[in-house]
């Protein structure tokens, strides 16, 4: 909306036809941007987030203004002005709603809540909570699941855009502590190929880390387990030793 441009009315056999923006008027001198704002806020019930108002003046120092105003969709629509009527613009006109043209809007703004919370809100918390136990389990989640909810693009612009830029923040960070996850269980095989061959009088060969590691597993064969480095960077994250778990586990070693 701009506060401050004349209209001009295209009519025709009495009609209004359209409407367009003719003289800038500059408005009120005397009127602010707070002075604007504060008068939609009380007027406009509930408040509109995300309201912003910009001025436009004539020249520096000049108190002739116009002000652009951008309304942005609101999540609480419908809104009633201060005598607790509810409006709409009919072609070129305003006119007072009636009672199902109020009733509808609400319905519907239900019906998207409900539709958000079972396919958002309710898979989020439950990926959280798996994230959650997860952590407390000395695991790194997978940001995967969490994406592939926040892949819904029409429910999820329906969410408050502070929410979104939480939960992109946290799909940040889980990607890092998953990248930073590989390279110590990266670590942890060149650590463990290197002294276990080095036990059983073997020449460790860098170039051949992979394929040695999996050789390592023939030592352990009558136990038939793995020599598992999620296990083993588990024990590390919990500061335990190494020694009584390998001890326990791969006794032929």
């Amino acid at each position: 909306m701009i506060f401050g441009v004349s209209e001009e009315e295209i009519r025709k056999a009495g009609k209004v036809l359209s409407i367009l923006p003719k003289d800038i008027t500059w408005g009120n001198p005397t009127l602010t941007r707070e002075q604007l704002e504060d008068n939609l806020i009380a007027k406009i019930r509930p408040r509109i987030n995300g309201l912003r108002i910009q001025p436009v003046r004539k020249g520096e120092g000049s108190l002739e203004v116009i002000f652009l105003i951008d309304i942005p969709r609101s999540d609480d629509r419908p809104h009633m002005t201060s005598n607790n009527r509810y409006y709409r613009r009919l072609n070129f006109e305003i006119q007072p709603m009636e009672h199902y043209e109020v009733a509808d809007p609400f319905r519907m703004k239900w019906a998207s809540k409900e539709k958000l919370v079972e396919k958002i809100y309710d898979p989020l918390s439950q990926a959280l909570e798996k994230h959650s136990n997860e952590l407390l389990e000395y695991s790194c989640p997978s940001a995967d699941d969490i994406e592939q909810i926040m892949a819904q693009t029409y429910y999820k612009f329906q969410m408050p855009y502070e929410l979104i830029e939480n939960i992109d923040y946290y799909l940040n960070e889980v990607k890092k502590l998953r990248k930073n996850e590989y390279n110590v269980l990266k670590f942890i095989r060149h650590t463990l190929n290197k002294h276990v061959l080095t036990r059983l009088g073997k020449i460790y060969d860098p170039s051949e880390d992979s394929f040695q590691f999996s050789n390592i597993y023939v030592v352990f064969k009558k136990s038939n387990r793995d020599l598992d480095p999620y296990q083993i960077c588990k024990i590390l994250l919990m500061n335990k030793t190494l020694d009584i778990y390998i001890n326990d586990t791969y006794f032929e070693l």
